[in-house]
Order: C-alpha cells, then structure tokens, then sequence
C-alpha cells in the first residue's frame, strides 16, 4: 500500500480574531465621543440636583421665619449690619434639627454652615457672626441707612415681591443696597441666585434681573425695598 504524499496533507489553520489597529483606534474614538456627550450631561444634572437641595433649605428656613413671627404678633427677625444679634439665632430653634441646642455648638467658626443653614453650591467657611451660605436682606426692618427702626410684620411687607433671604457671597448674614451687587452670590447656573421671598416662595432668579436691571433708589423697589418706606 502506498502512502499518502506529504505534499497531499491539507493544513487547516483558524482564522486571527484580533483587533487590528485601525478598529481599535475606531472603538476609542466612539468612546471618547459618548463621554463627551454623557458627562456634561451627568455634571448639569448634578448641578441641577445641588439647585433644587439649595431651594429646599431657604424653603425650611423660611417655615422658621414663619414659626418665629407667629410667636411675635407677625414681627420678623432684625438684621442689619452692625446689629450683634444674627437672624440664624432668632430662626434656628424653630428648625428640625436645631431645636433644644445651642445653635454655636453646631455652627462652629472655620467649618461649614450646619444643615439648611449650608448651600450644596458653596463651600465658604463659617465667620465670627456670619454662619450660612444665605443672608437676609436687610432692608425687611430698615431703610438701609442704617437708622435702627422697629421690627416690621409681614402684613406690612410686598411679600410676594421682597427677598427675605438669597445666596450670599462668603457666609455674609445680611444683604442690601450697600453691597456690591447686594452682597448675592450667583452660585447656580446663568449667574442663578436662590431666593426666598417673604411670603415664603422660593426661586432661582438671575442676578442682573435681582440687581442690574432695577432703576433709581433700590430702598424703594422690589425686590429688595418697597415704596411704603417714603411714608
């Protein structure tokens, strides 16, 4: 019997399954342009999510006010800039959380502001006297210059239309017409500034529309005065 030829054996070889460079480089590529789509994405939502956890402690802080005034014949809080006494003191024992504890131990000078007194948005220090990322507008009880006239109540004020508090730039616990762009903090997207107004309802506003785009004497004009002051 013969033998078969080695020149007739047939040599079955697998074909390569690797990547050559040129789909790799394809498969990078693809990559780099979902991230590009996506983490943008992912960044606004997250900034979105600090807006709205923002919102929601003015909200909070605004019930205090609510629960201090009704205690006091409708009379809010007095905040000026030389007073020693803060608005975060009077409001504080009448927050979840606060209540039955010394407000100082929580708020200590150098860390950042306790529970709702703290913005998601800002990472400013507490300083001797100034303890949240939100100050009051001053002129709630005052004319803005600087006479210490009585505490107002809230059927006395536009409170639709009058900040009561807004983000504020480094903690400052008051904000008003002295003040380089009233002292507000555009922290949020559009140069967004979260307010609350003395009714209670929160907004995220745009700076120039909170301070540039008001005319003549701000003492008089909503949002930060109103015209009652001239009587």
């Amino acid at each position: 019997m013969l033998k078969p030829s080695i020149h007739s054996r047939t040599v079955s070889q697998s074909p390569t399954s690797a990547f050559t460079l040129i789909e790799m480089l394809v498969v990078i590529a693809i990559i780099a342009l979902l991230a590009s789509i996506v983490i943008p994405s992912i960044s606004g939502a997250l900034k979105r999510a600090k807006t709205t956890k923002g919102l929601s402690n003015l909200r909070q802080l605004g019930n205090g006010f609510t629960l201090y005034a009704s205690e006091r014949y409708g009379k809010l809080p007095y905040q000026q800039s030389s007073s020693t006494n803060t608005w975060h003191l009077d409001v504080a024992p009448y927050l979840e959380g606060f209540t039955g504890r010394h407000f100082y131990d929580l708020a200590q000078v150098g860390s950042r502001p306790p529970g709702v007194f703290a913005c998601p948005m800002s990472d400013s220090l507490i300083r001797p006297g100034n303890y949240s990322d939100y100050g009051m507008n001053q002129l709630v009880n005052d004319h803005g210059d600087r006479q210490n006239d009585p505490q107002r109540s809230v059927d006395q004020l536009p409170g639709s239309s009058m900040i009561l508090l807004a983000d504020s730039v480094n903690c400052t616990r008051y904000l008003g017409p002295y003040l380089t762009n009233g002292g507000l903090d555009p922290r949020h997207r559009g140069d967004g500034v979260n307010v609350l107004y003395v009714d209670g309802h929160v907004k995220t506003e745009r700076l120039a529309e909170l301070w540039d785009q008001i005319d003549g004497d701000k003492r008089f004009q909503a949002p930060w005065g109103w015209d009652g002051w001239r009587n």
